[in-house]
């Protein structure tokens, strides 16, 4: 068990998290030395308490997941989680500012592929099929915040909708009455590359990339490769 360490390592007192639990401290006392073994519940709550996994409170795991912003981390690793901390607060002001974020990779994963069924099953109702393509959306939203570091000047949903709606490989993967309801609500303008789905905030026209080279000298290919390696440049300036 690992109850002490996150406590201590939180500077979180003895009374003070028998008193969150709702249990003695005296109890926790026997929980810590490995007197007694407390129940799931009350692993459940310490796990809940800190924003960490259950493995982690058994001890069988050094890193954890956070179940709110989607970080992978290591808890008791004070660089860690100073860097979780910074990250955990732009997330917070991110969804102030964006709504729900799919931010968790295992839920975010689940939601797109559940969710794309519904969109490609034509025996539901537009609605439900508009609604769910909707939420797809906002998963994919949710990763490319993310991977800006929830950059205060990363688009709002809206415009990132439009962006991916003016790609063609959006336009190909969607049902065509979809992709119409989408355009009509959304509209479409430039400002993803076809066939990414992340938006760069430090660069105002990153679809621009391979206008800087001649069409007729580069393959779509070469050029697919040319952006890839611009993004990867960018990405290591945050």
């Amino acid at each position: 068990m690992r109850i002490r360490e996150l406590r201590e390592f939180n500077n979180i007192q003895q009374k003070e998290l028998a008193s969150i639990l709702e249990i003695s401290p005296n109890s926790l006392s026997q929980y810590e030395n490995n007197k007694r073994e407390p129940s799931i519940d009350i692993v459940s709550k310490i796990a809940d308490y800190f924003n960490v996994s259950a493995d982690c409170v058994y001890g069988t795991s050094d890193i954890t997941t956070c179940k709110k912003c989607g970080l992978t981390y290591m808890p008791l690793n004070a660089q860690d989680k100073s860097v979780h901390d910074q990250l955990h607060s732009l997330w917070e002001t991110a969804i102030k500012r964006h709504g729900t974020l799919y931010s968790n990779t295992v839920e975010n994963e689940r939601l797109k592929a559940e969710n794309r069924t519904i969109v490609q099953d034509t025996s539901k109702p537009l609605e439900d099929r508009y609604n769910a393509q909707k939420i797809v959306f906002k998963c994919l939203f949710s990763k490319s915040l993310d991977a800006s570091n929830y950059n205060e000047k990363h688009v709002d949903f809206s415009t990132y909708i439009s962006m991916l709606l003016n790609q063609e490989s959006t336009k190909k993967k969607l049902p065509i009455e979809i992709y119409e309801l989408f355009v009509k609500e959304y509209g479409r303008q430039a400002g993803i590359p076809n066939g990414e789905t992340y938006y760069y905030p430090y660069n105002d026209a990153p679809q621009t990339i391979a206008a800087h080279f001649d069409g007729d000298e580069y393959t779509e290919e070469e050029l697919e490769k040319i952006r890839e390696f611009a993004a990867f440049v960018k990405a290591s300036r945050r």
